[in-house]
This record gives C-alpha cells, structure tokens and sequence, in this order.
C-alpha cells in the first residue's frame, strides 16, 4: 500500500479515537473544552515519546503513526476555534487563559514524551 493510504488510514483511526474521547468528556463549546485539550495534550506527549522510533520507520509506519493517527487525533483547528467562540460568548479571560494553557500544556507534555523515551533507550 502506498505510503499516502497509510497516512490515510492512520488519520481515520485517530479521528475516530478523539471522536471517543469528545463522547466521554463532554461535548465541545464549553468555556474550557475538555475534550480538545486532553486529546491535544495526549497527542502531544504520544508524538515526543515515538520520535526516536520514526526516523527509523518506514514512510508507511511513521506516516500512519505520526501525520497519519497523530494528525488525526490532535486537532489544531479546534485549539484555535474554542478560544474564539469562547470569547465571543463574553469570557475573554477565559479565552486567553484556554488558549495558554493549551500552548503549555502541550509544550510541556510533548517535552515530557521527549525525555522519557530518552531516559528509557540510556538504561
């Protein structure tokens, strides 16, 4: 199968895996979207803690794995979206404290993933 039908593949698990988890957290347009950060934080940290395997993958694996079930998991456009209809609705300091902490957050999961693949290949 072609490297691009595995990114493919990859993408429809991932949406389906965060669509899952937008079913158990709660639906989206809260003030603070639940759902959305826990997927983005988790992909995130999932993301940093594979990247020592990918450059040793296949086009085929680390194209499902990472643009591909990744991709699909993690939702960029939501992150900028919730903020906007948040502050719409009258919660500016919501907005800008959602929109920081989901920078962070992610910042900070996507490091931890880094860090603890590394510490594991050193033992």
């Amino acid at each position: 199968m072609a490297p691009v039908l595995w990114v493919f593949l990859g993408g429809g698990l991932g949406t389906a895996a965060r669509y899952g988890v937008q079913l158990l957290l709660g639906e989206p347009g809260q003030s603070f979207d639940t759902a959305i950060f826990a997927v983005n934080v988790a992909g995130a940290f999932g993301l940093g803690a594979i990247q020592p395997w990918l450059k040793r993958m296949s086009a085929a694996q680390s194209g499902f794995i990472g643009p591909g079930f990744f991709g699909g998991f993690t939702t960029y456009s939501a992150l900028m979206v919730s903020p906007v209809v948040t502050a719409r609705a009258g919660d500016v300091s919501g907005s800008i404290t959602y929109f920081l902490v989901s920078l962070a957050a992610g910042l900070v999961a996507a490091w931890l993933g880094i860090a603890l693949t590394k510490s594991r290949h050193r033992g």
